[in-house]
């Protein structure tokens, strides 16, 4: 019988709990086809990409706000983006390159100033990619 006030047990489950949701996230891989459709249309992740960078960029100096943008709108399309079967591999590994430079931003709370040219960084990676793919990119509105 597993003692309720062992620490080391409850150590050991938390251990397994963690062990588990980690192989778990590992097979739940999605291949380039599933992505493309997981939105229903590639043209549909990439305006989604589009419009959360934007809104991100928008948002800022506030960057609580930003980083909701970022994390609710952009952040899922832009792996879907660069899953894309038919996009280059140079340009989905500088889509998602640049990605990790503003989730590192975003992690660091760093200030609008770091943040800016981050964002614009990833919406230019963004923008080439949609335009190799043949869809159209939308430019930010003011």
């Amino acid at each position: 019988m597993w003692a309720l006030h062992d620490p080391a047990a409850h150590a050991r489950i938390a251990a397994a709990a963690i062990l588990a949701f980690a192989l778990a996230g590992c097979r739940a891989t999605v291949t380039p086809t599933q992505a493309v459709t997981a939105s229903g249309s590639l043209v549909v992740v990439a305006a989604a990409a589009e419009d959360g960078l934007c809104r991100a960029a928008a948002a800022l100096p506030d960057v609580g706000s930003a980083r909701r943008d970022f994390e609710n709108v952009a952040h899922a399309a832009l792996h879907e983006l660069a899953a894309a079967p038919d996009l280059a591999r140079s340009l989905a590994a500088r889509v998602l390159e640049t990605m990790q430079v503003v989730e590192r931003d975003i992690a660091a709370s760093a200030s609008p100033a770091v943040l800016a040219p981050d964002l614009d960084a990833l919406r230019s990676s963004t923008e080439a990619a949609i335009r190799a793919l043949g869809l159209p990119a939308s430019p930010c509105l003011p």
